[in-house]
């Protein structure tokens, strides 16, 4: 460990190698450098070594993972209401790959190599390829060398349910910290190993989930049936959907053709898009926090309603009392749209900028950047 804690190398009597941690300008380890491997089975072109590669697709309770390309063959992911991989299946079917679900993650998950039950034929079971997938709950990665899971500002101890550096952050993440989630595994996540987010006891993000879930499973089909046609078992052969999809070079990444599936979907209305389900604990907060930044004696927000309130007073009503005051009653406002039913909504202005937008039937409105940071008010 360095003198931040945080972890620069990592030694393994088990396994014959030295593992060695880089770090990008935010603290983020972006690179654990591992020796030559290539499974006995992979199916990656000649001269390449084990890789794996993640397609996530953007929903209101954060990225759910929905497919994986695993030393050249593709899979589905099942994802729990968290957005926690539970499951893989190949393109036949077989499930590869599973992580039962327990208090804390202590649990190692099991491969298709072991063999699974089948339902009501007793005795019998499956048996696929083996396949080392490393995610874990959101926003972790599991590092073998360690016996840790990675969680971007700090490691995760599953076996005793807990952070093993304090958070960055202090008390701003709770009382407790270096423990995970408010010890609530089941309902919340912490992404970014900061703070958590409640997922699944609240209405809202209920019905968030299940929405995603729906579509989720809605898609599923399609998404099998580009796996399979991409892994060659019915000679399907996809042409990209989308110019974003078309940058994918192929002889980079061999996800191509499971992307343009998912790029059909969101294209065609099968995702619902986040805008439309509302926003999230972590999107409000960076709307609130960036509309009181401190700007020209008041806040950003502060500054913004005064100058709406001074052109239409009949709309945002008259200001009181000194600047100090005027972030408050920004604010007020802010949560009002914010709160209201409906969306924000993109909207491209007369110089051919992109913002997120929300009005109201009174005629107030708040334009967000495409950050989700807050850019003034409108009427």
């Amino acid at each position: 460990f360095k003198r931040d804690a945080r972890l620069s190398g990592a030694d393994n009597p088990a396994i014959t190698q030295q593992t060695v941690y880089a770090e990008d300008g935010i603290g983020s380890t972006v690179l654990g450098q591992y020796g030559n491997r290539r499974s006995g089975d992979s199916a990656a072109p000649p001269g390449e070594t084990d890789s794996t590669e993640v397609i996530w697709l953007p929903t209101a309770t954060g990225p759910m993972p929905v497919a994986a390309q695993i030393n050249g063959r593709l899979y589905a992911i099942d994802a729990d209401h968290l957005n926690t991989p539970r499951r893989l299946t190949n393109a036949q079917g077989q499930v590869v790959w599973q992580w039962l679900i327990t208090g804390f993650g202590e649990a190692n998950p099991t491969t298709g190599a072991t063999g699974y039950a089948q339902s009501g034929e007793s005795g019998l079971r499956s048996y696929g390829e083996a396949v080392r997938f490393d995610l874990r709950y959101p926003g972790q990665v599991w590092d073998e060398e360690t016996g840790l899971s990675y969680n971007l500002h700090r490691y995760y101890d599953r076996e005793s349910g807990r952070y093993i550096q304090a958070d960055p952050i202090g008390l701003g993440g709770g009382w407790n910290r270096f423990g995970y989630v408010g010890a609530d595994p089941l309902n919340a996540v912490d992404p970014d190993g900061l703070h958590p987010l409640l997922m699944g006891m609240a209405n809202v993000a209920t019905r968030i989930y299940s929405m995603a879930q729906g579509a989720l499973y809605r898609y599923a089909p399609a998404l099998t049936e580009f796996i399979a046609g991409a892994s060659g078992v019915n000679g399907a052969v996809v042409s990209p959907m989308s110019p974003l999809v078309a940058q994918i070079p192929t002889t980079v990444s061999r996800m191509t053709p499971v992307a343009q599936g998912i790029a059909h979907g969101m294209e065609s209305g099968a995702y619902c898009s986040r805008a439309s389900l509302g926003l999230s604990s972590s999107e409000t907060s960076v709307i609130l926090s960036s509309a009181q930044e401190a700007y020209k004696g008041s806040t950003v927000v502060g500054h913004a309603l005064s100058k709406h309130a001074g052109r239409n007073p009949e709309t945002w009503g008259s200001m009181t009392g000194s600047m100090k005051t005027w972030n408050n009653q920004g604010v007020s406002h802010l949560n009002d749209v914010i709160r209201a039913p409906g969306s924000f909504a993109e909207q491209v202005n007369g110089n051919g900028l992109v913002f997120l937008e929300k009005r109201l039937p009174d005629g107030r409105g708040v334009r967000l950047n495409m950050d989700g940071s807050f850019k003034g008010f409108l009427d």
